[in-house]
This record gives structure tokens, sequence and C-alpha cells, in this order.
């Protein structure tokens, strides 16, 4: 095997190592419409959250709020319950 074969073939394992590396240290946190209903029913006054919440409008305040969000803050739970009181209340 030549030398140029042998040079890209340990470049080429090379950046696989590293493309693996790269994706273990590579993490996501996800929210979802589950996220919301549990806080919904967490915070609701009646017992029932269905009575003050509503479950289609979570959806678009879930893409809002990931939308909108402050890389600089992140998403927390505070956030959670503030896109629920103002998107997601039954009026």
């Amino acid at each position: 095997m030549s030398k140029i074969l042998m040079l890209e073939e340990n470049l080429a394992l090379a950046k696989a190592d590293l493309r693996e590396a790269k994706e273990q240290l590579s993490r996501s946190v996800t929210w979802s419409i589950n996220d919301f209903v549990s806080r919904a029913s967490s915070i609701c006054e009646t017992g029932d959250w269905f009575d003050e919440f509503s479950e289609p409008k979570m959806e678009r305040a879930l893409k809002l709020m990931i939308e909108k969000h402050d890389a600089e803050f992140g998403i927390t739970w505070e956030t959670v319950d503030s896109y629920l009181e103002t998107y997601c209340r039954k009026k």
C-alpha cells in the first residue's frame, strides 16, 4: 500500500474518531406537549387541568416558546408556566 493511501486511510479514521467524540459531547434537552400537560395538571385550581387549559393551544405555545426563548437564560418550568398562562388558558 502506498504512503498516500495509508495517510488517506489514517485521515479518514481520525475524522471518524473526531465525529464520534463530538457526538458523545453533544446533548440536548427537549420539551414536549407532555410537559405542558404535566405542568397544567400541577398548577390548575380546579383539580382538572382540562377545565382551565386548552390542550390544542399547547402545541402552538410550545412552538412559540422554543422559537422565542433566550439562549442566555434557557427554558425553565417558569417559562412553561408563563406560556401556559399566556397562550393556553381557557377564557
